[in-house]
Formats: C-alpha cells, sequence, structure tokens
C-alpha cells in the first residue's frame, strides 16, 4: 500500500508539473523585450550582496523572462539562467540581447542544477521555492553546486521567500 501511495504522489506531482509548465508557457506569450532597470529597489532582497556580484557566477533559478538575471548582468556579475520553460528561456536571451548585455541560459528543471557546468557564486530565485519538490533534494543539489562552503547563507540572502 505504501507503494501506491508513493506513486500516486509522484504521478500527482508530474502531472502538477505539466500544469505549471503550460502554464508559464502561455505567460511568457507574446514577450516585447525593454529596457531593464538596474535600481536597486527593484530587487531590494538583493541589496545584501549587490557590492560582491561584480565578475561572480550567479545561477538565477526560473529566470521566467529574463529581469533579474538581466539586472544582474547589468551589475558585472556573469550569470547563468535557468527555467523549465523553452519560451522563458527565449524571452531572457532577447531581452538580454536588446539590454546590451550577455547570460548564458538553459531549459532545465531546478533539481536537475548539479548537471550544470562549473560552480558558482551565489544562486537566486524569486518566488520560485514553492515549485520545487521534493525540497530536500533540490538543497543538497544547490549544495554542490556552489563554490563555497557557506552555501546555506549566499541562498538564504540571495532566495526570495
Amino acid at each position: 500500500q505504501r507503494a501506491t501511495s508513493n506513486e500516486q504522489r509522484a504521478t500527482s506531482n508530474e502531472q502538477r508539473a505539466t500544469h505549471d509548465i503550460t502554464f508559464w508557457e502561455g505567460k511568457f506569450n507574446n514577450f516585447t523585450p525593454y529596457t531593464v532597470d538596474v535600481n536597486i529597489n527593484r530587487y531590494e532582497f538583493l541589496a545584501p550582496i549587490i557590492n560582491d556580484i561584480h565578475d561572480k557566477n550567479i545561477l538565477e533559478i526560473g529566470c521566467g523572462n529574463g529581469d533579474m538575471s538581466i539586472f544582474l548582468a547589468k551589475h558585472g556579475a556573469k550569470v547563468f539562467s535557468i527555467d523549465n520553460t523553452n519560451n522563458g528561456i527565449n524571452n531572457a536571451l532577447a531581452l538580454a540581447d536588446f539590454n546590451g548585455v550577455k547570460i548564458q541560459a538553459q531549459v532545465m528543471d531546478a533539481l536537475d542544477v548539479d548537471k550544470l557546468p562549473g560552480k558558482f557564486d551565489f544562486v537566486v530565485g524569486k518566488f520560485i521555492l514553492h515549485h520545487i519538490e521534493p525540497f530536500d533534494k533540490f538543497a543538497e543539489k544547490i549544495k554542490l553546486c556552489m563554490n563555497e562552503s557557506d552555501y546555506s547563507t549566499k541562498i538564504h540572502r540571495a532566495i526570495k521567500f
């Protein structure tokens, strides 16, 4: 009976993930690039790290249209953005081009971050954590892709809950 319960939970999570991707693909459709403002008030939760990000490798999880990735790139960060939607990644790359900055971006599930090349100094995301299950597995994978051992401080400071 326990196996059936776990199978049902896995099926439910897969259905939810498929629904989420379909929803966000639709939200990210018909995108028009714009100039991204560099005022820190837009991302005040990044204020504690904003002076530390120049030439740092930053991973944005759930980048969507890429606004925060472009914001970080305009502040001198080397940004790698992931999202689980094709439209989000295409929009993020178009937004970077429109704003004259470079980012790397890839369609990827957050639970696959351990497959990314290289290590990151900071991991950021906005309104994404509640979408990631199982969270303990995700947290362990984030730990593996970070440069420094004080990863928990940098995650806490840089991810908006």
